[in-house]
């Protein structure tokens, strides 16, 4: 059980109109990681942006290293946050972890979720016969055992590894990184622990909620054969690929995943 509390997740709306997107970050990460998206789908419609639990130096308060130990925990919050703000039928943007957490969301409450986009998303991060997460589960422990050793170091590395490499990638790094250290370290580890270490493979094929898997070059927490997963497994999931490096597009690239989602139909309401 999560132990939800409604306060914790700095809920914001903007934008007007009668469809809501929300916008749920990935792991390390937090609300202002949209803020280069945020003006374009606010002209177009309501957008619900939160933080999820320990995300943030505010509401690390509220979060133990039990609350959260499951992704389904996260997913809990977030449908209990519809419920409280009367949200259905909406379109979900979640980047990385966000995205998995989505799915498990909208297999449990397929009401509340008209349409997927997931940005980044994996299924499962680790390694499993022919299927190709990212992680071996040594290499998992290793960039835990990193973290309990080293935050600050951890961080320095893994932020600019994550973003891509280039001058564009590098402000999305050092943003990435500043978000991962207002985190207490034993937060972001066990964050880390549970997000990465999910398999969420055994129940795509009961999420039957539209799904775009939006998929960009060389993401080295989401490789294709994590989006391909997705696409073959949702019943009705399909891949559109996005001109961009690393696993921050949203803030790498924005111009770009704002023309793929205009193309894939974001730039109006969709039909109720």
């Amino acid at each position: 059980m999560s132990g939800f509390q409604f306060g914790q997740h700095n809920v914001n709306f903007v934008g007007g109109g009668a469809q809501t997107i929300v916008l749920a970050h990935g792991f390390g990460s937090n609300q202002g990681a949209w803020r280069q998206v945020l003006p374009w789908l606010a002209a177009r419609h309501r957008v619900m942006l939160f933080d999820m639990a320990g995300s943030t130096a505010a509401n690390a308060a509220f979060y133990t290293l039990t609350t959260h130990d499951g992704i389904e925990d996260y997913a809990e919050d977030l449908v209990a946050l519809l419920d409280r703000h009367g949200i259905g039928r909406a379109i979900y943007l979640g980047h990385g972890a966000g995205g998995a957490i989505g799915l498990v969301a909208a297999r449990a409450r397929p009401e509340l979720f008209q349409r997927l986009v997931l940005l980044g998303a994996s299924p499962c991060h680790l390694e499993d016969g022919a299927y190709r997460g990212g992680f071996t589960a040594s290499e998992l422990e290793g960039m835990l055992s990193a973290m309990a050793r080293n935050y600050r170091d951890w961080v320095a590395m893994f932020a600019p590894a994550v973003a891509g490499i280039g001058a564009e990638q590098r402000a999305a790094a050092e943003e990435y990184a500043a978000s991962l250290l207002e985190l207490p370290p034993p937060i972001a580890l066990a964050a880390a622990r549970t997000l990465f270490g999910a398999d969420i493979r055994p129940l795509l094929a009961e999420v039957r909620t539209p799904t775009l898997v939006v998929q960009s070059r060389q993401d080295p927490l989401a490789p294709m054969a994590a989006a391909e997963h997705l696409e073959w497994h949702l019943p009705h999931g399909r891949i559109a690929f996005l001109d961009s490096e690393g696993h921050l597009p949203h803030m790498t690239a924005p111009d770009r995943l704002v023309r793929l989602l205009a193309a894939h139909g974001l730039d109006r309401a969709a039909a109720a």
